[in-house]
């Protein structure tokens, strides 16, 4: 117990001694940004997981050849996904 109590002053006392500063406008804005595009991406992948899912779920029911599953996947899956890559990352060279 003493150890625990050793080492809990010993933090309290690194906390006094550290200089802690509020972080700038630049900062908070910089931070907002970083975590819309962490959402925007996270959107994204949802959706097109969710999509890539549903189409082999569909798919595993109707008993077609795993041929059309893979033509589908691709046709619904991945080229939405490169179009809007392409869309967001030209925007995001613009405007950003």
């Amino acid at each position: 117990m003493r150890e625990i109590d050793d080492k809990v002053k010993d933090g309290l006392s690194q906390l006094d001694r550290v200089d802690v500063q509020s972080p700038t406008k630049e900062d908070i804005i910089a931070l907002i940004q970083k975590t819309k595009r962490k959402q925007r991406r996270e959107a994204i992948l949802f959706f097109i997981v969710t999509l890539i899912l549903v189409n082999i779920v569909v798919f595993s029911i109707a008993r077609l050849p795993a041929i059309y599953v893979t033509m589908n996947i691709i046709l619904i899956g991945l080229l939405p996904v490169l179009l809007v890559w392409g869309l967001v990352k030209r925007w995001r060279d613009r405007y950003e």
